[in-house]
């Protein structure tokens, strides 16, 4: 009879808190606070690539008709690189897509890009790379490093060494990253995000959505020599690996569901890394320039109450290998998640004492 009240305990345990988990799937939206991200589609034959957001052609001479915002913007061609540089082995040659990321490998270059409304995109070679706009392109060069292109309201940078504007024309040495000024999710200042890329400051960014089903969505943007990959990303945390190379690229930035954190404002959230506190930096300017402050980590985060949606971003001190997380130290269960807990203790009082009668 004990045994049997036990079971019958574990059972009820165990449906409570099966109900609660299906009722905290409820009411979900499509999407999230966050315009999804799209996929891309290859075709081998005509060596093209279609997305959502961006398209492209592909050949060992280049990447033409790269296409964004609804317009096409530009080619992209190499010259004076050395083929016999492989750029990975034979099998890794030709196109691979992975959900929004397209890589396309070839002799001489190597090309990454984002089927995403920043549509950024990077052609690493050893040689020249030039960009040729479309017509109607307005260039106007910031300095020796970056150039700001616009087509009336479509606005973007095009980030480079030694980079050079003769007429619609644009060259670079051995690498250009091209991103558009775009929305990243409710934030009103994604043009202050954009210039900070277009310095070079910001290394890497990543979207963290909650779709439909309760699954993650993830999707990494890499602007200079900077990984990062997702540890953990769950009720309450997210944490996140980076690893980099050289001085640039130290501001790191998260866009994340606030559905996922279970926090109600920026003052809920502890921003810890390599496990120690960070300290808040006092507005978007100064988190933006990561030298202002010599090598303090610090952090700001914006929170879009409507959207229910979370931007962090970061300063690391120095680059090597590093550990960002995002917490919200006391998460409480959803109501669904509270009755089926005390709908457990409900069962556990009576079945308590009859076991401690029987004794």
């Amino acid at each position: 009879m004990r045994r049997f009240l036990a079971l019958l305990l574990v059972a009820g345990l165990l449906l409570a808190s099966t109900g609660a988990v299906a009722e905290q799937g409820k009411g979900r939206g499509r999407g999230g606070p966050f315009q999804p991200l799209g996929a891309f589609t290859l075709e081998q034959t005509s060596q093209s690539a279609v997305g959502e957001h961006v398209s492209f052609t592909y050949s060992e001479a280049g990447i033409d008709d790269f296409r964004a915002a609804n317009r096409t913007l530009f080619d992209i061609s190499v010259r004076d690189a050395e083929p016999e540089r492989l750029r990975g082995p034979d099998r890794d040659r030709g196109a691979q897509a992975h959900g929004s990321q397209l890589r396309v490998r070839m002799p001489n270059f190597t090309f990454t890009a984002h089927d995403a409304p920043t549509a950024a995109s990077k052609l690493q070679t050893d040689g020249l790379v030039v960009v040729a706009f479309e017509p109607g392109v307005v260039l106007a060069a910031e300095n020796g490093e970056r150039v700001r292109f616009s087509f009336g309201e479509i606005t973007g940078v095009l980030r480079g060494d030694e980079v050079a504007i003769s007429g619609r024309n644009v060259t670079a040495d051995g690498e250009v990253l091209l991103v558009l000024d775009a929305p990243r999710g409710p934030f009103p200042h994604h043009r202050d995000l954009g210039r900070a890329i277009g310095k070079g400051h910001v290394g890497a960014e990543t979207t963290i959505s909650l779709a439909e089903n309760d699954s993650i969505e993830e999707s990494v943007v890499s602007y200079a020599n900077v990984t990062m990959r997702t540890l953990k990303a769950e009720r309450g945390n997210i944490t996140v690996l980076i690893d980099g190379h050289g001085t640039e690229g130290r501001v790191i930035v998260l866009n994340v569901d606030g559905r996922i954190l279970g926090a109600e404002g920026a003052d809920k959230l502890q921003v810890l890394i390599d496990n120690e506190t960070v300290r808040p930096a006092s507005n978007l300017s100064d988190i933006l320039d990561p030298d202002d402050d010599g090598f303090y980590p610090e952090y700001y985060i914006v929170y879009d109450v409507q959207a229910q949606a979370f931007q962090l971003i970061a300063t690391l001190p120095h680059y090597s290998v590093h550990i960002l997380s995002v917490t919200t130290p006391f998460v409480l269960p959803p109501p669904s998640v509270v009755i089926g807990i005390l709908a457990g203790v409900a069962l556990l009082v009576p079945s308590a004492l009859l076991l401690f009668r029987r004794r």
